[in-house]
């Protein structure tokens, strides 16, 4: 379907279920092996809902703010309007036309991963998220996540492959250290509720539908 011209696609596991909302882009893969994968892991099935929407342009539309990179690249900062689809749009369709149990929480891989966290911090609609490889090395994110507080009683989940922080671009190398801090900052914040670290084999693009899936997992089991 088609909601606020932003596609998007409803999988749904029973019904009265926690809602995970998936920011991509407009050219990813089926998201079906995620859902496999989540079976594989939790063979008790147990319902839950899997609501992706798709963005146009990635590097403006889960970019939390205007930002420019040493190696050239250019982010629009359009999370804003991104967090707004999320929150006065698939939310409200969700509330209206599945039964869930009001637990709402954020999906991302890389930038969008970066958005997925970045929302916990903007508003309360949120139950928690799962950071999956995450650009926490944008600038001034980090800077961010020190002067603001997320929303109370979030869990988060933050995933990163071993060999991400091998990069040879000096912004996106320290991935790895901007993780542990973000980690050790959360863990020290009353308002996250739970928070988890897990490192996986391989650099940013090796399983990311398992990586995902394993985020979901997590987030089930800690509800």
């Amino acid at each position: 379907m088609i909601l606020e011209g932003r596609n998007c696609e409803v999988y749904t596991q029973g019904s009265g279920g926690p809602v995970f909302f998936l920011g991509t882009g407009v050219r990813e893969d089926p998201h079906e092996p995620i859902l496999e994968y989540v079976r594989q892991m939790r063979p008790k099935e147990e319902d839950y809902t899997l609501f992706v929407y798709t963005c146009e342009d990635w590097g403006r539309d889960y970019s939390p703010w205007k930002a420019d990179t040493p190696n050239g690249e250019h982010f629009e900062g359009g999370a804003a309007e991104t967090l707004k689809f999320l929150t006065e749009t698939a939310v409200p369709y969700v509330k209206e036309h599945l039964e869930t149990n009001g637990r709402f929480y954020t999906l991302g891989y890389s930038l969008s991963a970066l958005f997925a966290l970045y929302a916990l911090y903007q508003t309360d609609v949120l139950a928690g998220c799962a950071c999956v490889s995450g650009s926490l090395w944008f600038p001034q994110f980090m800077e961010y996540t020190e002067e603001h507080r997320p929303a109370e009683g979030v869990k988060v989940y933050l995933s990163l492959g071993g060999k991400e922080s091998n990069s040879k671009d000096p912004l996106m190398k320290t991935v790895g250290d901007c993780y542990k801090t973000m980690e050790r900052r959360l863990k020290q914040e009353p308002h996250a509720e739970r928070v988890i670290y897990e490192m996986n084999p391989g650099g940013h693009f090796g399983d990311s539908g398992k990586r995902m899936a394993k985020g979901i997992v997590w987030l089930l089991n800690n509800q």
